[in-house]
């Protein structure tokens, strides 16, 4: 691992050694659908674009919201690739209890899929990325079940 980030040791080496169409992920259920290495690597980067585009710096904090779907593993190594810390959590907790972990956790920005969007809203999830300090940005990258899409 030459230049030390883990998303390159756990994805893009297999890319670079010639194993890009092996299958890493598979869904276990939903629409079960697959992802390459080639196709996991591309996406990641692309996902680490998206998040330097919305000014997350180096070592800050990204909370994971995210099924275990295909945009999962997406997210976390994108999160990665960026030099952010992937902070992922548990998709079946209550709003209250999301709160207090974001608090903890000091996450500046959430990766969110879209199913758990209407559970975060009816809770106080929004506003802790709201109470955090100034410097933080208060956004949010919304994942759907197929490809992504963005809000700020």
């Amino acid at each position: 691992m030459t230049n030390g980030n883990a998303a390159v040791y756990f994805v893009d080496r297999h890319v670079d050694e010639g194993r890009g169409n092996k299958t890493v992920f598979r869904e276990a259920d939903g629409a079960k659908r697959s992802l390459t290495y080639a196709q996991l690597k591309d996406q990641a980067g692309q996902f680490a674009g998206a998040l330097t585009r919305a000014g997350v710096r180096r070592e800050e904090r990204v909370a994971l919201i995210v099924r275990d779907q295909l945009e999962f593993p997406v997210a976390f190594f994108g999160a990665m690739k960026s030099g952010a810390v992937p902070v992922p959590f548990n998709t079946l907790l209550a709003a209250p209890v999301y709160d207090a972990i974001l608090n903890d956790s000091r996450a500046s920005i959430m990766v969110v899929s879209a199913a758990r969007q209407p559970r975060l809203d009816t809770g106080g999830v929004s506003r802790a990325l709201g109470n955090r300090e100034a410097r933080h940005r208060r956004q949010h990258l919304s994942t759907a079940g197929r490809g992504d899409r963005r809000r700020a």
